[in-house]
């Protein structure tokens, strides 16, 4: 049965950063003398967040699998409400940890929370990504690692002070050779969350370490048992796992992104294993990174794949381009790309999907990049497809000043100043990193950013599903840690309201079933929505909201 509120909208400016000009973008109505940004833009500001961070590999061989590296993760570490990073630097030098100063900065904490990782067993050994998640249901989130050449996955715990390596008390292998990026989401039902996982494995197919299954205390591996690793038997080019649900049948169906045409989807059977689905419609040559997301608003999660397109006559690589996945609310695919105008996206890796414009439609970042093998996808600008509303998007990344030119490996994205827009993060291979802040929220529209406090030991709401209806605009949004291709974002969600002033109503179906229905939600604010109204297992810096 639903549970309803009524809440007395109320408009007020961001108590999160009264430091920061653009602050004011969380004001409900234009004050006296106040003016709205006139163009819409991103403006680079590395510099300017307190720590810079660069990716380097150096050991005495560099190949393939070093050149495809790169990644990093963002969740909020302590509670607190903002956004943190963690982000490997290759085996030249320790990960950083980042605190969000909830200034516009971040200052480097590895060692105050014990988290000092480098190299692994070997000078050639490194984490290649990271991922955050809850998986002990304590409401903080914890670190996985994966790396290669015998780095393996990495586990490490929050406490909300101090992260501790689990990797061999929770039954994670260290031996299997080479990781990729890795996700989560709770496939049986049971509220924890499990993980997937990738390898690209060069012809050494079949190892498993596709599934683990949460204990509670241990992750245990169900590849076999639950029909995947079978699929990837003879040959593994997995790169980009995600969850969602394809179908509508509360259960996290799963996309693997993968090299040379294996690419697969699998539909969860009401948690007792997956089902290949995989059609001819999944055509990508070669699939990387991933988005996804709801790109039409027709309530249904559709699949972004990041592929190479080139017009090079002489290159023997599959040459088609991106793929855009349309899901017709049954698991089923089409192929509307060419539709789209998604396609060229040069040599594709990391991707995000985000309402960067809050116009209420959800648009495409993707990053790429590759000088192995020809110079020609060495300095192309990274993409931003920016959703038209009618099926179709264009492309604009150098002339909203998002065109990142570096070897884009892994991206996240998140609102990290909390002023009400999405802002961009990117770890380049052997470069520099970038990042990226969005204008957005001072162009006068409006949104509302969510973030779920469910019932441990699923504390971050994971697979809820929430329906944000606003004059004409309704939006339906799955709760994911969304993986962009060796890098995850925060389990959160931001929604564009464009000109909208009032929230008819919010609606929120959590995974065990639970349904809360908010009316007249307050606009131009973060809000936590809480599964249990005396929860007292997280602080925030947000207004708490209880149906």
């Amino acid at each position: 049965m639903a549970r309803s509120s009524i809440l007395d909208p109320f408009c007020r400016p961001s108590r999160f950063f009264p430091g920061l000009a653009r602050s004011t973008a969380a004001v409900c109505i234009l004050a006296p003398g106040m003016v709205w940004a006139s163009t819409w833009q991103f403006t680079e500001i590395s510099d300017q967040i307190g720590v810079t961070f660069e990716y380097q590999i150096e050991h005495p061989h560099f190949d393939t699998r070093d050149a495809m590296t790169g990644g990093l993760a963002a969740a909020d570490i302590n509670g607190n409400g903002l956004i943190d990073l963690y982000i490997p630097q290759g085996n030249l030098a320790n990960g950083l940890l980042l605190e969000n100063q909830g200034d516009g900065t971040f200052s480097e904490v590895s060692e105050t929370w014990g988290l000092t990782v480098g190299q692994g067993p070997n000078i050639a050994s490194y984490a290649t990504g990271a991922a955050f998640a809850d998986l002990t249901g304590n409401g903080f989130p914890d670190l996985v690692l994966p790396g290669v050449r015998g780095f393996g996955l990495r586990l490490y715990l929050n406490n909300g002070s101090e992260f501790i390596e689990a990797t061999r008390d929770w039954g994670l292998f260290l031996e299997l050779q080479e990781q990729f990026s890795v996700t989560f989401a709770d496939v049986n039902g049971n509220g924890r969350l499990d993980l997937a996982a990738a390898h690209w494995n060069e012809f050494e197919g079949g190892q498993g370490g596709y599934l683990w299954l949460n204990q509670g205390d241990q992750l245990v591996d169900v590849s076999d048992d639950w029909g995947l690793t079978p699929v990837f038997a003879e040959e593994d080019f997995t790169f980009t796992p995600n969850f969602a649900d394809l179908n509508g049948n509360g259960w996290p169906d799963l996309m693997i992104a993968a090299d040379f045409g294996t690419s697969q989807y699998f539909l969860n059977q009401d948690g007792e294993g997956y089902l290949l689905a995989t059609t001819e419609v999944i055509s990508d040559e070669n699939g990387m990174g991933a988005a996804v997301a709801d790109f039409n608003n027709n309530g249904h999660p559709d699949w972004f794949v990041t592929s190479i397109y080139h017009e090079l006559p002489e290159f023997p690589v599959g040459n088609s381009g991106n793929r855009l996945y349309v899901n017709d609310g049954h698991g089923q695919f089409a192929d509307l790309t060419e539709t789209a105008g998604v396609r060229d996206g040069d040599w594709g890796w990391g991707a995000c999907a985000a309402d960067f414009n809050l116009n209420g439609h959800l648009d495409l970042f993707m990053v790429n990049g590759w000088s192995q093998v020809n110079p020609n996808f060495s300095s192309a600008a990274a993409r931003l497809y920016v959703n038209q509303g009618d099926g179709s998007f264009i492309e604009q990344a150098v002339e909203l000043g998002a065109g990142d030119t570096g070897e884009g490996r892994g991206v996240v994205c998140f609102d990290f100043d909390r002023d009400g827009d999405i802002d961009i993060f990117i770890q380049n291979n052997r470069g520099p990193g970038r990042v990226y802040r969005n204008n957005a929220s001072e162009l006068g529209r409006n949104w509302l950013g969510i973030r779920l406090r469910g019932d441990a030991p699923n504390t971050a709401g994971v697979g809820a599903v929430i329906t944000v209806k606003a004059g004409d605009l309704e939006q339906v949004r799955q709760m994911q840690i969304p993986n962009h291709y060796l890098s995850t974002s925060p389990p959160e969600l931001l929604f564009g309201l464009d000109t909208e002033e009032t929230i008819d109503q919010v609606r929120v179906a959590w995974p065990d079933g639970q349904i809360d229905e908010y009316n007249a939600m307050p606009i131009n604010q973060w809000v936590d929505l809480h599964q249990s109204p005396d929860d007292q297992i997280f602080y925030s810096r947000f207004q708490t909201i209880a149906p």
